[in-house]
């Protein structure tokens, strides 16, 4: 199992680097894509009005129902919002993999979203701790790409990331 982790988290990280590289060319295109189509502004709305229903379900618990309205939410208007919420719910459905994904996307339609890098850095770390790969050499590229993404947040004002890049050093 500890290599099956090894191997998501090692293609997770490639693909977070290839969509770095990618830069901000595909998103906008997306974006452009998305706002000349006829009925976009409704779109919108509907997308809205899902992600208020899923955060009302998130809200009384049930993150199966929430994560499927949300999902349902970036399908029809994605953005920073749905996608951080979906990844938020993922973390509590323990599914990091999806998180670290939601994270990332949210990070790409808002590179100052603070919480998203620090939730990424957290699934990292959790996943690396859980499975006892923080003392693996070969993991030290995953643990360095997690703790940058906690400076990062730091950078950008998040209150409670220090504490979780001390304790990523113990």
């Amino acid at each position: 199992m500890r290599e099956h982790v090894k191997y998501m988290l090692r293609e997770l990280y490639t693909k977070i680097q290839k969509k770095k590289e990618e830069g901000d060319g595909l998103l906008k295109k997306m974006l452009l894509s998305f706002s000349s189509n006829p009925g976009s502004q409704q779109r919108a709305i509907e997308g809205e009005q899902l992600h208020n229903t899923a955060a009302q379900f998130y809200n009384i618990g049930n993150f199966e129902k929430a994560f499927e309205l949300y999902t349902s939410a970036i399908e029809k208007y994605p953005n920073a919002g749905s996608y951080y919420s979906r990844g938020v719910t993922a973390m509590d459905l323990n599914d990091y993999e999806r998180a670290i994904a939601d994270f990332t996307s949210t990070i790409q339609f808002d590179k100052n979203y603070t919480n998203a890098y620090h939730n990424r850095a957290l699934c990292f770390l959790e996943l690396l701790d859980s499975y006892d790969l923080m003392n693996e050499t070969d993991c030290q590229d995953l643990i360095d790409f997690a703790r940058n993404d906690l400076k990062i947040a730091i950078s950008l004002g998040h209150s409670g990331a220090k504490r979780f890049l001390d304790m990523s050093y113990e």
